[in-house]
């Protein structure tokens, strides 16, 4: 890494070691992993849902639910 890079990373004290991404499915699966890093007190940083504008009507009828229980 570059000098400019770490000058910067330090700047906005940034450790990509530290952050927390989930991939979101709204499966069974990814409602559970969001369940159980609750049950934990963890939070992610960030939680990403890709619409690609296919999935089933139930799913986007859930959306707000999870939605909700995020907030």
């Amino acid at each position: 890494m570059n000098r400019k890079k770490q000058a910067q990373m330090q700047l906005f004290d940034f450790n990509p070691a530290n952050i927390l991404g989930v991939a979101y499915s709204t499966g069974v699966d990814s409602r559970e992993l969001l369940v159980g890093l609750h049950s934990r007190s963890i939070m992610p940083d960030f939680i990403l849902f890709a619409d690609v504008s296919a999935e089933k009507g139930e799913t986007y009828l859930y959306l707000p639910i999870i939605q909700s229980w995020l907030k």
